[in-house]
């Protein structure tokens, strides 16, 4: 059967223009008072419909089964009906509303029920989506092929930063808590949002993401092979980092003496004891098998010494970029 009509579902207080043609001439039929209309309807798949007989309304105001003329010299034949809010709530698909007149050919209407809302021209009805047309204030960014266009400012909380908070030389940028401060300088937090999202986009391999990262950090602590960068380096699933080899990984630096104490790498949640080999230097050997048990993704670490007094001091933390053969 073929609808009149598409209305989302639930809508109420809702009024249809009907034609009603008097069955012998086929022409509209005039005059016809709300008393002699009986009404029906019947929703898709229930076992029984409604029916009753039309109450009195006026035009444009809607009135439960209410029935009025519209303009019987004009538009002979045309009436407004107050659709039963009863017929179109939620739970079926359809609805057909059946009108009757002595003298006049049934009336018969078939409503769809959609859960989106046709009228609405920014987002259809749907709750989920911004009220506001795309690239205005408060909608969704459009794009024009090769950049965002966006009106509104992505401020804090959208997880984005504005162009005007970043700074413009990396070169000279330095660490100062875990946000972005007055001057423009990346705390650590912001610097590794930034290479995770080169990482996760695609935009960048391990090796490069962690460059990047070498030019927004500084500090005075060295790592030596395989290092890729002053606080990060580069591990391969399955391979041995061994010394005799020379392929250890080793930190260096201006510490407190750490000669006789202990100290512990921490892996992406996993520790290793490494070998204090001098006053200013740690080593770290790793084997196949637990090289090979680290996920092929970007693992935070930390490097932490006990002293032989005690104390307890962290001489480094960056990421390790995880990757296979």
């Amino acid at each position: 059967m073929a609808y009149d009509q598409i209305v989302k579902k639930a809508t109420t207080s809702y009024i249809i223009e009907v034609m009603l043609r008097d069955s012998t001439t086929g022409q509209g039929k005039t005059s016809v008072a709300y008393g002699d209309v009986a009404y029906g309807y019947w929703r898709e798949g229930a076992a029984t419909g409604a029916n009753g007989t039309c109450v009195t309304m006026s035009k444009g105001t809607y009135a439960d089964h209410g029935w009025v003329e519209v303009d019987a010299t004009n538009l002979p034949g045309v009436y407004q009906f107050g659709v039963p809010d009863a017929a179109i709530a939620t739970g079926v698909n359809a609805v057909t509303v059946v009108l009757k007149v002595s003298g006049a050919i049934d009336c018969r209407i078939r409503l769809v029920l959609v859960d989106i809302d046709v009228r609405d021209a920014v987002r259809a009805g749907l709750t989920a989506l911004p009220n506001a047309v795309p690239a205005a204030n408060g909608g969704l960014p459009t794009t024009n092929g090769s950049k965002l266009n966006q009106t509104a400012d992505l401020t804090a909380g959208h997880g984005l930063a504005k162009a005007a908070d970043l700074p413009t030389d990396f070169n000279t940028v330095t660490v100062t808590d875990a946000r972005i401060d007055a001057n423009a300088n990346l705390g650590e937090d912001a610097i590794e949002a930034i290479v995770d999202g080169l990482l996760d986009g695609g935009v960048a391999t391990a090796e490069q993401a962690a460059a990047i990262q070498a030019k927004l950090i500084t500090s005075n602590i060295t790592v030596s092979s395989p290092s890729i960068s002053s606080l990060n380096f580069a591990i391969i699933r399955g391979d041995d980092y061994n010394d005799g080899d020379g392929r250890a990984l080793e930190w260096s630096g201006t510490w407190p003496d750490i000669s006789g104490g202990t100290a512990i790498v921490t892996l992406g949640g996993v520790e290793y004891t490494a070998d204090i080999i001098s006053a200013d230097a740690i080593q770290l050997e790793l084997t196949a098998a637990e090289t090979g048990a680290m996920a092929a993704k970007p693992l935070r670490y930390s490097l932490v010494v006990t002293q032989a007094d005690a104390d307890t001091i962290t001489l480094a933390s960056g990421t390790v970029f995880v990757s296979t053969r």
